[in-house]
């Protein structure tokens, strides 16, 4: 990141994009760890009687987070009612904003109307007297 972008960056962003650098390297860090626990793994294997798997011989904590992160997750019912909740609700709006019309709306209908091309165009105000 340049200077000039550093600069100008708000509170909120400078902590999106340093959360962003602390989950990139907290990957890569994951990954290299990973990558010696395999080979480690193949390293004992040829030495030991019964079959070794890599998680077993060095747990890490970050192994267990994914049974974690399950729990949270909502059954297929529960997520296909939040999901028609937020149809409902986007249609509702939906049809409030296209119901609601604007008055300017009418108006410029109102004006439109047979109106040929060299005639005076009235404003709003001009509308409500005859």
């Amino acid at each position: 990141m340049s200077l000039a972008d550093f600069c100008y960056l708000t509170p909120e962003e400078w902590d999106a994009v340093h959360s962003a650098y602390i989950e990139r390297e907290t990957e890569r860090m994951k990954g290299e760890w990973e990558r010696m626990r395999t080979h480690a793994a193949i390293v004992i294997q040829p030495h030991a009687r019964k079959k070794i798997r890599p998680k077993e011989l060095l747990p890490f904590p970050w192994d267990n987070d994914h049974r974690k992160e399950s729990k949270n997750l909502v059954s297929r019912e529960e997520g296909r009612a939040r999901f028609e909740q937020l149809l409902k609700r986007l249609e509702d709006d939906n049809n409030r904003h296209t119901q609601g019309g604007t008055e300017s709306d009418s108006l410029v209908n109102v004006d439109n109307n047979g109106q040929e091309g060299g005639e005076e165009v009235h404003n709003s105000a001009d509308l409500s007297s005859p």
